[in-house]
């Protein structure tokens, strides 16, 4: 599964593994809003050409694809204009002289180089490492829109 965000395909593997289970045990995955799902046209109407069963509860559970197909649109055009917007602020800031950027990280990298030169930067390899398993995940929280409480 994989969406676009910021001009990049993104792999959101906590949505992977929630869409697997859903379709495992044969049930839905419930979101909020459809933007919360992706902000993709393509992702959305990929999702209901695999009969991927999801409910938009802002929508309501037995909402017709046509409408599905506009409120994706619509998310992805405001995903376009956000990214827009904040290209056009960070231009703005950086035409009134402003430094863009976290200062800390700045300085502490700075900091860092100074101290120890190259060899203290962390390779690709190690930023890319695996977490390892996460504490306080719930295995046993229902997927599906039939096991969720009233």
């Amino acid at each position: 599964m994989s969406t676009d965000h910021g001009g990049v395909k993104a792999i959101h593997p906590q949505l992977a593994v929630a869409l697997a289970e859903a379709k495992h045990r044969k049930c839905a995955v419930a979101v909020a809003k459809l933007d919360r799902l992706s902000r993709d046209v393509h992702f959305i109407s990929g999702l209901m050409a695999e009969r991927v069963q999801f409910v938009v509860t802002e929508l309501g559970a037995d909402v017709d694809p046509f409408p599905l197909h506009l409120y994706a649109a619509l998310a992805e055009k405001e995903r376009r204009l956000i990214s827009q917007r904040t290209r056009d602020a960070l231009a703005a800031k950086k035409a009134q002289g402003k430094r863009l950027g976290n200062p800390n990280l700045v300085a502490a990298a700075t900091k860092r180089d100074k101290y120890c030169g190259r060899s203290c930067r962390r390779s690709p390899v190690s930023r890319s490492a695996p977490l390892g398993p996460l504490s306080g995940v719930r295995a046993d929280i229902p997927l599906g829109t039939a096991d969720v409480a009233s």
